[in-house]
C-alpha cells in the first residue's frame, strides 16, 4: 500500500473504524495511551481482506486505532469491515 492510498482511507474514513461500530470503544495508541477517535495523525490502516486467509495483506483497508489493529479484530468485526467497504463500492 502506498502513502497516498494509506492517507486516501485515513481521509475517506475520518474515524477509528471500531468506534464507528461501537460509540464506547475508547481508542488508544502504540504506547496505550487513549486519544479522540478521530485524530487523524494516531489512526493506522488495518487491511482487510476479501476472505480469512493467511499470509499476504488485505488490498482494501479502513482506519482503525492502534491498539484495535495490532490486537487483531474479531470475526464480527472483519465482517463488518468487509460490509462497510462493499457499501462504499471499494473493490477487492
Amino acid at each position: 500500500m502506498t502513502q497516498q492510498e494509506h492517507d486516501g482511507i485515513l481521509t475517506r474514513d475520518r474515524m477509528c473504524f471500531l468506534f464507528r461500530l461501537d460509540s464506547t470503544h475508547t481508542c488508544r495508541d502504540a504506547w496505550g495511551l487513549f486519544h479522540n477517535p478521530y485524530d487523524f495523525w494516531k489512526l493506522s490502516v488495518d487491511h482487510v481482506k476479501d476472505a480469512p486467509m493467511m499470509g499476504k495483506r488485505g488490498t482494501r483497508g479502513v482506519a482503525m486505532c492502534h491498539f484495535g489493529n495490532v490486537s487483531g479484530p474479531s470475526r464480527e468485526v472483519r465482517q463488518a469491515e468487509r460490509a462497510y467497504l462493499d457499501s462504499l463500492g471499494v473493490a477487492a
